[in-house]
């Protein structure tokens, strides 16, 4: 399982874009559950739209969610961690 995670990763670009990694995880949900993270990067992507039309502002915009998103990552790895669990 880890090899496939691997390899669907290893596809995508180092800096993606927000619809690139909801794509990503979308795929990464086939072998773990990774409900979670499509929903926040769902909602990260609604509004995308209202910022997209400004090439300054969105790249700031997407600067921070990248930083919001990894943020949430981590805290959802930590709670797994305190309850000893696994990505089920």
């Amino acid at each position: 399982m880890m090899h496939l995670n691997k390899l669907i990763v290893s596809d995508f670009p180092k800096n993606t874009t927000i619809e690139q990694e909801l794509l990503k995880y979308r795929l990464l949900n086939i072998f773990y559950n990774r409900e979670n993270e499509i929903k926040f990067l769902e909602e990260l992507l609604s509004e995308e739209l209202n910022v997209i039309n400004n090439e300054e502002k969105h790249q700031e915009w997407s600067k921070k969610t990248k930083k919001k998103f990894n943020h949430y990552r981590h805290e959802l790895k930590l709670e797994r961690r305190r309850e000893k669990e696994n990505i089920p």
